[in-house]
């Protein structure tokens, strides 16, 4: 019989102000050119595609889906390399996303990289943030990725 230990993951909640986002080598330039946030802010997620697209999507219900392909959220993944099919998959994603978190609440959090004392990179839940944004929420339940 082996004695294995099984790591037990901490969640903890974290300010939506002390997020950013993913900065990959390659893909931050793209997502600065495209973002065109204020100076500074450029990487702060309140000022991602994600939230202008469902935004969007609760404002514009019926005419969205003629503007979509001229969000900064499309010009984004595209600009990622996505064909338009990975690109209307990725936004049905993040609509989804936004009615179950809507609906049922967070069922899964967010994990995310410590960058400071302070500021944490997400590592993978840009869409439940984005969600969580529009819906005028300030926390966010998080485990830490650690490398």
């Amino acid at each position: 019989m082996s004695n294995s230990s099984k790591t037990k993951e901490l969640v903890f909640n974290v300010s939506i102000n002390k997020l950013f986002v993913q900065q990959r080598p390659g893909r931050i330039e793209l997502y600065r050119e495209i973002v065109k946030a204020p100076l500074g802010k450029e990487l702060n997620i309140l000022y991602s595609p994600h939230c202008e697209l469902l935004r969007e999507f609760i404002n514009n219900k019926n005419t969205m889906w003629r503007q979509v392909t001229e969000s900064r959220y499309w010009k984004l993944q595209k600009a990622f390399g996505r064909s338009d099919i990975e690109v209307l998959i990725k936004v049905k994603s993040l609509l989804w996303t936004f009615s179950s978190i809507q609906c049922s609440g967070l069922n899964k959090p967010i994990i995310v990289q410590k960058k400071s004392d302070e500021y944490f990179e997400i590592y993978d839940g840009h869409h439940r943030v984005a969600a969580f944004i529009v819906l005028n929420k300030t926390i966010i339940p998080a485990v830490l990725y650690e490398l």
